[in-house]
């Protein structure tokens, strides 16, 4: 079953704020942030379950997936038919978001 996303108003402004940051420091690969992001929600659309499971987060089924290339996490939980899209959260941050 794929599943139809759902981005959060907080994950859609660290997306706008990501993409905007790429455009200014990273020319030679402008398309990094979207394509990226597309692959991934490609992927866990249609295997939800491949993200690691997020411990600490508020809700047990919250799980994160790794976009290596643009050095960020995808935080995100499933309700129904549904892939909420929480965070994309920088990776070398100490801390994670709170979701």
């Amino acid at each position: 079953m794929t599943l139809t996303v759902h981005v959060s108003r907080r994950a859609a402004r660290e997306i706008e704020r990501l993409a905007e940051w790429w455009s200014v420091h990273r020319p030679a690969a402008p398309g990094a942030v979207s394509a990226d992001l597309a692959a991934a929600l490609s992927i866990l659309r249609e295997q939800p379950g491949i993200g690691s499971r997020v411990v600490q987060a508020g809700s047990p089924d919250t799980r994160r997936f790794h976009l290596d290339r643009i050095g960020h996490w995808v935080y995100y939980r499933t309700k129904l038919d549904r892939l909420e899209l929480l965070s994309v959260w920088y990776s070398g941050r100490k801390r994670m978001p709170e979701v």
